[in-house]
């Protein structure tokens, strides 16, 4: 969801240095959940949904034991052309 110039999300604050960024619509807030932390599980759901709503993908310091190590691979497969900083 694109945000404009909110202050609010639900229950949780919107960071200072968002608002900028907010007020011109360059920001995407993506959460799944109310929670104050994210689960390893709630992380994996967000991240693959970004992976597949992403026109670019970026993945830096990404090494095989990473659990976003298969997300990439899944992403090279279905030919979403990630970058991988190295």
């Amino acid at each position: 969801m694109f945000m404009e110039e909110l202050s609010l999300i639900g229950n949780k604050e919107l960071p200072n240095e968002l608002d900028e960024a907010c007020k011109k619509g360059k920001v995407l807030i993506i959460s799944l959940s109310d929670n104050p932390r994210n689960s390893i599980a709630t992380a994996e759901i967000r991240n693959r949904y970004i992976v597949d709503h992403a026109d670019n993908i970026v993945f830096g310091s990404l090494n095989e034991e990473s659990s976003l190590y298969p997300i990439y691979l899944e992403a090279k497969e279905k030919n979403n052309n990630p970058y991988l900083i190295k």
